[in-house]
Parts: C-alpha cells; sequence; structure tokens
C-alpha cells in the first residue's frame, strides 16, 4: 500500500469514524506490501539454513583444534628432544 493511499485512508477513518480509532485501523494495516513480509516457511528455511551452518562451522573448529593440539604436541615432543640432546652435550 502506497503511502498516499494509507494517508487517504487515515483520512477517511478519522472522517467517519474519531482519531483514535483512525490509528488503531492504520496499525493494523501492513506498513509494507504483504508479499515482501516473511512467512513461517520463510523464517523456518531461514532457521534450518542457520542451524547447519552453525553445525559445520561447529565441526571445523573441532578439526581445526584438532589438528592445532597434534601439531602443538609433536613441537613440544621436538623440543623435549632436542633439549636433552643439547643437556647430554654439556
Amino acid at each position: 500500500m502506497s503511502e498516499a493511499l494509507r494517508s487517504r485512508l487515515y483520512d477517511w477513518f478519522c472522517e467517519h469514524l474519531d482519531e483514535s480509532t483512525a490509528e488503531y485501523a492504520m496499525s493494523c494495516l501492513s506498513p509494507v506490501p504483504v508479499s515482501e513480509l516473511a512467512t513461517k516457511s520463510d523464517i523456518a528455511r531461514l532457521e534450518t539454513a542457520t542451524r547447519k551452518e552453525f553445525e559445520r562451522l561447529e565441526i571445523a573448529t573441532k578439526s581445526d583444534f584438532e589438528r592445532l593440539e597434534t601439531a602443538t604436541r609433536k613441537e613440544f615432543e621436538r623440543l623435549e628432544i632436542a633439549t636433552k640432546s643439547d643437556f647430554e652435550r654439556l
């Protein structure tokens, strides 16, 4: 509904009813075209897509953490061996 039509409708309500009823009637009307409003199925699709993306990121984060943990453990082992070798040379 265009702003011009909303304005005309509000004026009509004010002429035939009272201002508070006109305000209430206008508040019940969508300020945007109905075709632009999200439906329950739109929201459900978005919720499903969001949940899947969070699950994907959670899996990626866990595998990244596991790789980092393995690399860190290997580096500590390497440093421990190097330190022992250095100590034995002294």
